[in-house]
């Protein structure tokens, strides 16, 4: 790699006022942004403090606190970005990789929605007969597996591809925030350079490779869950996710143009390179940010966890869906909380991503060196023990209903 033969940030904020006789526009951004972040900040940690002391379904509530903790993470960083705008590199190598935790922690809470264990998982979708890959993803594969059909081969099949589909993000984003590390000390990464000679071109084809695969699994996954799990609002809990990275990756990819050597967007009296570059970029995410913690409290809402007492729920009168949603909570009576003194024992579930990371193992084991099919077969026949007159017949039952597979398991 060859190293780097300028740097368009590494060099000094010269701006002429445009507030009073010192504020310049890179300085007002910089205000803005921080104060967003912290609002929005503050925001997120009140929800994210709420469901730890209301800690009542530790499985579902350790995804949702570090989904929750994405918007801290990536507002925060975002506003450093700005007033450590010749480092920018070693922030957004922090930030791009909790992206992915976020995004595996959204799928596996979904899954934990359908079954909270994994064998009760596979159990369900060794039922299911799922629905087409759709677009490009039949494409991929009636090339790869030759298959003319755009239908997968088995619904255990379909879980394990999409599950590892989507959770090589992490795998992807852990080495490629770990290389641009390195090409940035080295100064061969090159952040504004699209030379293939320098590192970060190179970096950015495989993340967005691996972004693109992740995305449209997790798409074909919604896809199969959205009515089943209707009750738990999958589609604004995916929009949340999916809005922060597109618009993460739109944003740079038009600002990149925009302020390239021959772009529109030239520095002038009021606006320097660092404000054009990395100013507004990150006061736009920052301002974004703010206005995802908002959409949370309606996305990730703790009420389904709070534990009410029984007079509480006996005392509430209503009718429709406010009467239906008391019955709800009311089925939660017997669980504790088990969050601790302040819920620090969810702050910690929360950190070790050991779930994740058995989940990618586990399926790269059930992919690459486990056969599905007698996998198939064993859960076929533990499924014929426990149903007998479901199970009688030609073949093994097979539904293409997620939600009346979802009643036998």
């Amino acid at each position: 790699m060859a190293t780097c033969e300028e740097h368009p940030l590494d060099v000094p904020v010269v701006e002429d006022p445009i507030i009073g006789d010192s504020t310049t526009t890179y300085d007002l951004l910089l205000y803005i942004a921080a104060g967003c972040a912290a609002l929005a900040s503050l925001l997120s940690l009140l929800q994210i403090f709420r469901h730890a002391t209301n800690y009542t379904a530790p499985l579902a509530q350790k995804q949702i606190i570090r989904i929750l903790f994405m918007v801290p993470v990536y507002s925060i960083s975002c506003a450093l970005s700005i007033h450590f705008y010749s480092r920018h590199v070693y922030l957004a190598a922090g930030y791009e990789f909790y992206e992915s935790i976020a995004v595996a922690s959204f799928f596996i809470l979904m899954c934990q929605e359908i079954r909270p264990e994994w064998s009760s998982l596979r159990r369900v979708f060794n039922l299911l007969r799922p629905k087409p890959w759709f677009g490009p993803l039949r494409l991929i594969h009636m090339c790869i597996r030759r298959r003319r059909s755009g239908q997968p081969s088995s619904g255990l099949r379909w879980l394990n591809i999409v599950s590892l589909a989507i959770l090589q993000f992490v795998v992807v984003k852990f080495f490629g925030a770990l290389a641009k590390i390195i090409t940035e000390s080295r100064d061969v990464y090159c952040a504004e350079s699209n030379s293939t000679q320098h590192a970060s071109i190179w970096i950015g084809i495989v993340e967005m490779a691996s972004l693109v695969v992740a995305m449209l699994y997790l798409l074909q996954f919604y896809d199969e869950i959205k009515e089943p799990l209707k009750e738990h609002n999958p589609l604004l809990k995916v929009l949340s996710i999916k809005a922060v990275v597109f618009l993460f990756y739109l944003q740079s990819f038009i600002f990149a143009r925009l302020t390239a050597e021959d772009g529109p967007l030239q520095p002038t009296g009021t606006l320097s390179y660092p404000t054009l570059a990395a100013g507004i970029p990150n006061l736009l995410l920052c301002i974004e940010m703010l206005l995802v913690s908002i959409v949370h409290f309606w996305a990730y809402p703790v009420r389904p966890y709070v534990i009410r007492s029984h007079k509480d729920s006996e005392g509430q009168t209503g009718s429709g869906e406010e009467t239906q949603q008391s019955q709800k909570d009311a089925q939660r009576l017997e669980v504790v909380h088990q969050g601790g003194i302040l819920g620090w024992k969810a702050y910690v579930d929360a950190i070790v991503i050991a779930d994740i990371l058995w989940g990618i193992g586990q399926f790269s084991y059930w992919i690459f060196f486990s056969r599905t099919s007698t996998d198939s077969a064993r859960l076929d026949d533990e499924f014929a023990q426990r149903n007998p007159t479901i199970a009688n017949g030609g073949g093994p039952f097979r539904t293409d209903d997620l939600k009346s597979a979802m009643q036998y398991v």
